[in-house]
Protein backbone atom coordinates (compact mmCIF):
# COMPACT_ATOMS: atom_id res chain seq x y z
CA UNK A 1 0.00 0.00 0.00
CA UNK A 2 1.07 3.29 -0.84
CA UNK A 3 -0.18 6.40 1.50
CA UNK A 4 -0.40 9.96 -0.12
CA UNK A 5 -1.06 13.00 1.83
CA UNK A 6 -1.96 15.81 0.21
CA UNK A 7 -1.97 19.04 2.57
CA UNK A 8 -1.82 21.45 -0.14
CA UNK A 9 -3.84 19.41 -2.48
CA UNK A 10 -4.53 22.38 -4.91
CA UNK A 11 -0.94 22.95 -5.49
CA UNK A 12 -0.20 18.88 -5.94
CA UNK A 13 -3.05 18.28 -8.29
CA UNK A 14 -2.35 21.43 -10.34
CA UNK A 15 1.07 19.53 -11.58
CA UNK A 16 -0.43 15.87 -12.68
CA UNK A 17 3.55 14.85 -13.94
CA UNK A 18 4.25 15.85 -10.19
CA UNK A 19 2.01 13.72 -8.44
CA UNK A 20 2.29 10.59 -11.32
CA UNK A 21 6.16 11.23 -9.73
CA UNK A 22 5.06 10.02 -6.39
CA UNK A 23 4.08 6.82 -7.80
CA UNK A 24 7.11 4.20 -8.78
CA UNK A 25 6.64 2.79 -12.65
CA UNK A 26 4.63 -0.20 -13.17
CA UNK A 27 2.98 0.03 -9.37
CA UNK A 28 -0.05 -1.73 -9.04
CA UNK A 29 -0.01 -1.06 -5.12
CA UNK A 30 -3.10 0.03 -3.70
CA UNK A 31 -3.12 4.06 -3.01
CA UNK A 32 -4.57 5.65 -0.11
CA UNK A 33 -4.61 9.47 -0.38
CA UNK A 34 -5.26 11.78 2.32
CA UNK A 35 -7.33 14.84 0.44
CA UNK A 36 -7.65 18.03 2.11
CA UNK A 37 -7.55 21.81 0.18
CA UNK A 38 -9.28 24.60 -0.83
CA UNK A 39 -9.63 23.24 -4.02
CA UNK A 40 -8.38 24.36 -7.63
CA UNK A 41 -9.14 24.53 -11.16
CA UNK A 42 -12.10 21.63 -11.80
CA UNK A 43 -10.95 21.07 -15.37
CA UNK A 44 -7.53 20.12 -13.86
CA UNK A 45 -9.33 17.20 -12.13
CA UNK A 46 -10.47 15.50 -15.73
CA UNK A 47 -6.80 14.33 -15.76
CA UNK A 48 -6.90 12.15 -12.37
CA UNK A 49 -10.53 11.29 -12.52
CA UNK A 50 -8.92 9.34 -15.85
CA UNK A 51 -5.90 8.35 -13.84
CA UNK A 52 -8.27 6.75 -10.89
CA UNK A 53 -10.14 5.50 -13.63
CA UNK A 54 -7.32 3.26 -15.69
CA UNK A 55 -5.29 2.66 -12.08
CA UNK A 56 -4.85 -1.17 -11.84
CA UNK A 57 -4.80 -1.15 -7.88
CA UNK A 58 -7.22 0.21 -5.88
CA UNK A 59 -7.56 4.04 -4.99
CA UNK A 60 -9.06 4.77 -2.05
CA UNK A 61 -9.53 8.92 -1.04
CA UNK A 62 -9.94 9.84 2.58
CA UNK A 63 -11.10 13.53 3.16
CA UNK A 64 -10.14 14.18 7.19
CA UNK A 65 -11.47 17.99 7.39
CA UNK A 66 -12.62 20.05 3.96
CA UNK A 67 -12.48 19.62 0.57
CA UNK A 68 -13.74 22.98 -2.04
CA UNK A 69 -14.34 22.92 -5.46
CA UNK A 70 -12.13 20.73 -7.59
CA UNK A 71 -11.10 18.62 -4.69
CA UNK A 72 -14.63 17.79 -4.21
CA UNK A 73 -15.05 17.25 -7.66
CA UNK A 74 -12.26 15.15 -8.02
CA UNK A 75 -13.34 12.74 -4.22
CA UNK A 76 -17.09 12.36 -5.88
CA UNK A 77 -16.73 11.78 -9.16
CA UNK A 78 -13.52 9.46 -8.96
CA UNK A 79 -13.85 5.53 -9.32
CA UNK A 80 -12.44 5.12 -5.71
CA UNK A 81 -13.59 3.79 -2.41
CA UNK A 82 -14.33 7.26 -0.38
CA UNK A 83 -13.64 7.84 3.29
CA UNK A 84 -14.56 10.75 5.76
CA UNK A 85 -14.55 11.82 8.77
CA UNK A 86 -17.21 12.76 11.52
CA UNK A 87 -16.20 16.27 10.67
CA UNK A 88 -15.62 16.47 7.09
CA UNK A 89 -17.38 19.20 4.89
CA UNK A 90 -17.63 19.68 1.06
CA UNK A 91 -17.91 22.59 -1.13
CA UNK A 92 -18.95 22.11 -4.51
CA UNK A 93 -20.12 24.91 -7.22
CA UNK A 94 -20.42 24.92 -10.89
CA UNK A 95 -17.19 25.12 -13.08
CA UNK A 96 -15.94 28.83 -14.23
CA UNK A 97 -18.80 30.49 -11.98
CA UNK A 98 -16.63 33.47 -10.06
CA UNK A 99 -17.38 37.23 -11.61
CA UNK A 100 -13.56 37.93 -12.04
CA UNK A 101 -13.38 34.37 -14.21
CA UNK A 102 -16.14 34.79 -15.96
CA UNK A 103 -15.49 39.11 -16.72
CA UNK A 104 -12.26 38.23 -17.91
CA UNK A 105 -13.02 35.34 -20.35
CA UNK A 106 -16.01 38.23 -22.02
CA UNK A 107 -12.85 40.50 -22.46
CA UNK A 108 -10.92 37.71 -24.37
CA UNK A 109 -10.89 37.88 -27.76
CA UNK A 110 -11.64 33.72 -27.32
CA UNK A 111 -15.12 35.06 -25.60
CA UNK A 112 -17.31 32.61 -27.70
CA UNK A 113 -14.88 29.81 -27.40
CA UNK A 114 -14.58 30.05 -23.60
CA UNK A 115 -18.19 30.10 -23.02
CA UNK A 116 -18.53 27.10 -25.20
CA UNK A 117 -16.34 25.10 -23.12
CA UNK A 118 -17.63 26.41 -19.66
CA UNK A 119 -21.32 25.94 -20.75
CA UNK A 120 -20.09 22.15 -21.62
CA UNK A 121 -18.13 21.74 -18.93
CA UNK A 122 -21.06 22.96 -16.29
CA UNK A 123 -23.65 20.81 -18.39
CA UNK A 124 -21.35 17.70 -17.78
CA UNK A 125 -20.79 18.25 -13.95
CA UNK A 126 -24.93 19.13 -13.37
CA UNK A 127 -25.49 15.88 -15.31
CA UNK A 128 -23.27 14.31 -12.49
CA UNK A 129 -24.39 15.82 -9.50
CA UNK A 130 -28.36 15.06 -10.77
CA UNK A 131 -26.96 11.65 -10.11
CA UNK A 132 -26.04 12.31 -6.24
CA UNK A 133 -27.66 15.16 -5.27
CA UNK A 134 -31.24 15.08 -3.51
CA UNK A 135 -33.42 17.56 -5.66
CA UNK A 136 -33.52 20.39 -2.99
CA UNK A 137 -29.33 20.56 -2.99
CA UNK A 138 -29.52 19.52 -6.41
CA UNK A 139 -31.79 23.01 -7.28
CA UNK A 140 -29.72 25.24 -5.03
CA UNK A 141 -26.62 24.01 -6.96
CA UNK A 142 -28.04 24.85 -10.20
CA UNK A 143 -28.37 28.61 -9.14
CA UNK A 144 -24.30 29.01 -9.63
CA UNK A 145 -23.86 29.39 -5.46
CA UNK A 146 -21.37 27.33 -2.97
CA UNK A 147 -23.65 24.12 -1.62
CA UNK A 148 -21.86 23.34 1.06
CA UNK A 149 -22.41 19.38 2.81
CA UNK A 150 -21.31 18.32 6.05
CA UNK A 151 -22.83 15.67 8.64
CA UNK A 152 -25.15 12.77 7.23
CA UNK A 153 -26.15 14.42 4.22
CA UNK A 154 -22.64 14.59 2.99
CA UNK A 155 -22.35 10.73 3.96
CA UNK A 156 -25.35 10.22 1.87
CA UNK A 157 -24.29 11.82 -0.66
CA UNK A 158 -20.70 10.20 -0.90
CA UNK A 159 -22.70 7.24 -0.69
CA UNK A 160 -24.36 7.62 -3.96
CA UNK A 161 -20.89 8.71 -5.60
CA UNK A 162 -19.12 5.36 -4.16
CA UNK A 163 -21.96 3.34 -5.62
CA UNK A 164 -22.10 4.69 -9.31
CA UNK A 165 -18.46 5.70 -9.56
CA UNK A 166 -16.78 3.56 -7.62
CA UNK A 167 -16.59 0.42 -10.37
CA UNK A 168 -13.39 -1.87 -9.12
CA UNK A 169 -15.22 -2.28 -6.03
CA UNK A 170 -11.87 -4.96 -4.49
CA UNK A 171 -11.06 -5.43 -0.74
CA UNK A 172 -11.73 -2.30 1.69
CA UNK A 173 -8.81 -2.78 3.28
CA UNK A 174 -6.21 -2.79 0.56
CA UNK A 175 -5.28 0.95 0.27
CA UNK A 176 -1.96 2.61 -0.29
CA UNK A 177 -1.58 6.32 1.05
CA UNK A 178 0.40 8.88 -1.16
Amino acid sequence: MLELDLERASEEWNNFDKFLKKIPDACTEDLHIHLNGPGGHVNEMVMYLDFFDRYAGNVTLTCDFQMNSADSILFLFSNTKKELSPFATCMIHKAFNSYDCMEYRSKSHYNDFWLKIHADFNEWLSAKFKLILDEEDFAFYETGEDLVLSGEKLRQVVARAEKLFWTKGKAENACPTI
